[in-house]
């Protein structure tokens, strides 16, 4: 969860399957990677209803080897209510052309 507390989800790389938790700890993962190896992960920001165009959340992910607690990778990431007859697209969001 963010710090305004908009929730954020994880989900493999199709964006609908949320990840599971296949060590048991109640945190969702990837399950076990060979060294080396790198899994694409699709994190998914619930904005809720009562936000105002310009209202943005920064969340941070941190993704930590089960197997080794001093190899992570943290992940900020900023979400932004964009104006009304904005179209969202997967890295920035654009006017919708009339028509």
């Amino acid at each position: 969860m963010g710090a305004l507390g908009w929730a954020v989800g994880l989900f493999e790389a199709d964006g609908t399957t949320p990840l599971p938790d296949t060590n048991g700890n109640s945190i969702p993962d990837t399950g076990s990677l060979a060294t080396g190896a790198s899994v694409n992960v699709t994190v998914k920001v619930t904005v809720p209803a009562t936000v105002s165009p310009g209202d943005s959340e920064l969340s941070r992910v941190t993704f930590t080897s089960s197997n080794d607690h001093s190899r992570f990778k943290v992940e900020k990431l900023t979400t932004t209510v964009p104006a009304p007859g904005v179209s969202i697209g997967p890295r920035a969001y654009f006017a919708l052309a009339a028509g």
